[in-house]
């Protein structure tokens, strides 16, 4: 049976979309080391994995942890996603993908990287010591992130927020955090989130290459 990522349930009342949604916003929220957004994103992880052998795959799974470094390995709750190679014109992502080359026949050989189209195929419900909580925590996961998107659409709404801008540096990690009074004052002069977002710039190496996520207001 082909699956239908709008309406396939994964756990509670969760799409195949929408849970993959969670993902991307997840991903956004999740790469930083000053304290995350919320406490729910404590102990909560997104692996990616792929197989370029055996015909191009991809698979990404959240898990929760327990909290503590004695529950590293204790997994609490799981769910993901499967997204597998297609021709078809209806496909959610392109990648440019290199051909597996452990395989001891293929050892040494050199391939081009090619495009391939991914489609949404496949998930698996939720797995670990406390299944049930899954649900429920999915569901407080999507509006969370609602309102940090929300709140991050536009210099307006950022700076009426509860959350300050946490600006981070691909280069060398250094993070530095711009106050909401300066955001509102970016908006007086006129300027657009994309405008200030283009030319922020480290202010340890001077690098462009910066991304930006809202942070609770410090105390």
């Amino acid at each position: 049976m082909k699956a239908d990522p709008a309406n396939d349930s994964v756990d509670g009342d969760l799409t195949m979309r929408e849970l993959d949604k969670i993902f991307t916003q997840h991903d956004r929220y999740n790469m930083f080391y000053l304290p995350y957004p919320h406490p729910l994103m404590n102990d909560l992880y997104l692996s990616h994995s792929g197989d370029n052998e055996r015909g191009y795959t991809k698979t990404k799974q959240l898990l929760r942890r327990r909290s503590g470094t004695q529950g590293w390995n204790q997994v609490l709750w799981s769910v993901g996603l499967s997204w597998e190679n297609t021709q078809d014109e209806d496909y959610d992502f392109v990648s440019m993908e290199v051909p597996d080359t452990s395989t001891a026949y293929k050892r040494g050989r050199r391939f081009p990287a090619k495009e391939i189209r991914f489609k949404l195929v496949g998930s698996w419900a939720s797995d670990g010591q406390e299944p049930e909580r899954a649900a429920g925590e999915l569901a407080v996961l999507r509006a969370l992130y609602r309102v940090l998107d929300e709140s991050s659409a536009s210099l307006e709404s950022w700076s009426s927020s509860p959350y300050d801008m946490l600006v981070h540096c691909f280069r060398c990690r250094h993070e530095n955090v711009i106050e909401r009074s300066m955001l509102r004052r970016f908006m007086q002069q006129g300027l657009l989130l994309d405008a200030v977002m283009n030319r922020l710039t480290c202010q340890k190496c001077g690098q462009r290459k910066t991304r930006s996520i809202p942070v609770p207001t410090r105390a």
